[in-house]
C-alpha cells in the first residue's frame, strides 16, 4: 500500500482492464457496485483507515479507480489546504480473475473493516442538522403546490389557470380532498414509526422532535435519507475517535460523506 498527494478537481471512478481480463467482459455490475461504495462515505473510511492504513481523518473518501490487483482512494485530508487531494493504493491480497468477483472481494473487506474498527451499526447520531434541499424534497413541495393550486384557482379558460381546471375536472374535486387525507395519514404513520425508531436509538429532547416534525412535513423519504447520510456521518465520528483520539481542526459533525465536487487545489509540498 502506498501514498501520495495529488490536486483532483474532480472526483470519478475508472475501471481498468488489464491482460488478465477479457476485453468484451461486462462491467456493468462492477459499476454499480463503485457507484454505491462512493455514495457510502463510512465504508470508504473504513477502508482507508483499516487496509490504507491512513488514521489521520480525512473526508470526501472515494474510489478514483479499480483493476484486478487493488484500488486507488483518494480523500482530503482534514489537515491539508483545501482542494487538495491524497490518494492510497490498496492491493487485494489475491489478484482478480474476473470483474465479478470483485462485488464479494470488496464486501469481504468491508465487514473486516467494520470488525476490526468494531464499528457501531446503530452510533449515536450528531445534533439535528436540516436536510440539504435534494431532489425527493424539491419533488414533495412542487407535487404539494399542484395539489393547492388545483383545489384552490377558480375555473378558467386561459393557460396557465386552464391546466389546473383540467386537472380538476379530470380527477375531482373529491379525490384531491382525499388524496391530502392520504398524505397526512401516510405522513403520521411514518412520522410515529421514526419517533419509536429514533426513541430506542437514544435519542431524545429537541433533536427528537426535529426529526418528527421534518418528517410529518416531507415524510420518510426526505428525513429517512438524511437520517442514513447522519448515520455515516456518526459512524466515521467513532472510527476516528477509536483510531486517532487526538481532535483536529473540523468537526466530523460536518464532514461531507457522499460524493462531490473538489476544488482544483495546490499539490502539496
Amino acid at each position: 500500500m502506498s501514498s501520495s498527494s495529488v490536486a483532483t478537481p474532480e472526483v470519478t471512478t475508472k475501471i481498468t482492464k488489464t491482460s488478465l481480463f477479457a476485453k468484451s467482459e461486462s462491467t456493468g455490475n462492477l459499476e454499480s457496485l463503485l457507484l454505491w461504495l462512493n455514495n457510502q462515505g463510512d465504508i470508504l473510511t473504513s477502508l482507508l483507515v483499516h487496509f490504507a492504513g491512513v488514521k489521520e481523518e480525512a473526508e470526501l473518501v472515494q474510489i478514483k479507480e479499480m483493476d484486478d490487483h487493488g484500488f486507488d482512494l483518494i480523500y482530503c485530508l482534514l489537515s491539508s489546504d483545501e482542494g487538495v487531494m491524497s490518494e492510497s493504493r490498496v492491493n487485494f491480497d489475491v489478484p482478480l480473475k474476473r470483474w465479478k468477483e470483485a462485488r464479494p472481494k470488496m464486501l469481504a473487506m468491508r465487514d473486516e473493516a467494520a470488525k476490526a474498527l468494531a464499528i457501531n451499526e446503530n452510533p449515536n447520531l450528531p445534533p439535528f442538522t436540516n436536510p440539504p434541499m435534494w431532489p425527493e424534497q424539491a419533488l414533495i413541495i412542487t407535487l404539494l403546490v399542484i395539489q393547492f393550486l388545483t383545489f384552490v384557482l377558480p375555473e378558467s379558460s386561459t393557460l396557465p389557470l386552464s391546466v389546473f381546471s383540467d386537472i380538476r375536472a379530470v380527477v375531482g374535486v373529491p379525490f384531491i380532498k382525499f388524496s391530502y387525507f392520504l398524505l397526512v395519514v401516510a405522513h403520521v404513520s411514518e412520522a410515529v414509526w421514526f419517533w419509536n425508531k429514533l426513541s430506542n436509538q437514544g435519542v431524545k429532547g429537541g433533536d427528537l422532535r426535529k426529526w418528527v416534525y421534518w418528517t410529518l412535513a416531507f415524510g420518510l423519504v426526505v428525513s429517512g435519507s438524511h437520517y442514513k447520510r447522519q448515520i455515516q456521518v456518526a459512524r466515521i465520528r467513532d472510527i476516528y475517535a477509536k483510531v486517532a483520539p487526538t481532535p483536529v481542526s473540523k468537526s466530523t459533525s460536518t464532514a461531507k460523506v457522499g460524493k462531490g465536487r473538489v476544488g482544483e487545489g495546490k499539490k502539496k509540498q
